[in-house]
């Protein structure tokens, strides 16, 4: 495709989504198919966005895309709006014109940008451009078996059950995730208090070489918890019930996610790389809902080796 025409940068609207799903089929290794990548693109809670990203057009076919997640999140007492950049590919033959796309992006109108998986390159560039880095370290934790004293302690995972459980924010951030292929979701409840958790279990070799770098044959990752103070207290029962139902011998956490450093856990030595850019947002108050690393598992991490 050398010596193409000049490509034209294009809002990914509902009638182009089709097409960049199949380009994103053909131009990554994530093994996902076109289905998949539609569902990825457009989930059900994207349905008042400005766009999904943007593409670049030449010669009428889509030859780049950075897509995008937008939501509002209330941060002490006030509505914020925010752009999560997500997955960022372009013919090589058009790569001169990559930063179009990210320019497009940030010229929006939001008040934080975040960008929670992107790779080595994509880190430099955001660094030139006024991102900062979270603070985070990836936690690997032992799922020891473990039998609660506290009688009202329980984990619920039936949909029904979760929706009667959770009020306000915290039940439409798990309506709107709740369909997202492979995220499971559950509420641990303590002397009647919920925590809302979002997490993958990840099956056998479903990391490649991350699961090297673990050193372990499969790992549950938490991705969110809704209540912090909760989940330090019953954190260790969530640790017992992954292993007696997934079998998964270890739990990988980031601290920031937790809100404490379980016992017993040890740095997993995977590469976590989570920016953003904007005010008004505590550190704190910055999660991974509504972004790309709810919906592509790779973007759990990668070995530290590769940075």
């Amino acid at each position: 495709m050398s010596g193409q025409s000049r490509a034209d940068v294009e809002p990914i609207g509902a009638e182009s989504v089709t097409e960049v799903a199949r380009f994103l089929q053909e131009n990554t290794h994530e093994g996902l198919t076109a289905e998949d990548w539609q569902r990825t693109i457009a989930p059900s809670w994207t349905s008042a966005a400005p766009n999904h990203g943007f593409l670049l057009r030449s010669a009428g076919h889509v030859v780049g895309v950075y897509l995008a997640y937008y939501s509002t999140r209330s941060v002490e007492g006030r509505d914020l709006s925010v752009c999560n950049l997500a997955t960022w590919v372009v013919h090589e033959d058009h790569r001169i014109a990559s930063l179009r796309l990210l320019r497009a992006l940030l010229a929006q109108d939001h008040d934080l940008f975040t960008d929670v998986s992107p790779s080595p390159k994509v880190v430099r560039i955001n660094e030139r451009i006024g991102f900062e880095s979270l603070s985070q370290v990836g936690q690997r934790v032992p799922n020891v078996p473990r039998m609660s004293l506290r009688r009202r302690i329980r984990v619920v995972t039936r949909p029904a059950e979760i929706e009667s459980l959770l009020t306000g924010a915290v039940l439409q951030q798990y309506l709107d995730h709740r369909e997202i292929d492979k995220l499971e979701h559950l509420v641990v409840v303590a002397d009647g208090k919920p925590c809302y958790v979002a997490y993958r279990a990840y099956p056998d070799l479903a990391l490649g070489r991350v699961m090297v770098a673990l050193r372990q044959r499969g790992v549950v990752a938490i991705l969110h918890v809704s209540d912090r103070d909760v989940f330090r207290t019953v954190g260790p029962r969530v640790f017992s019930w992954f292993l007696f139902r997934y079998g998964r011998l270890f739990t990988l956490i980031e601290e920031r996610v937790a809100g404490f450093r379980p016992r017993f856990s040890k740095p997993a030595g995977i590469r976590l790389d989570r920016m953003y850019r904007g005010e008004g947002f505590p550190d704190e108050a910055i999660d991974y809902l509504y972004s790309e690393l709810m919906f592509i598992e790779r973007t759990v991490g990668s070995p530290e080796s590769n940075g």
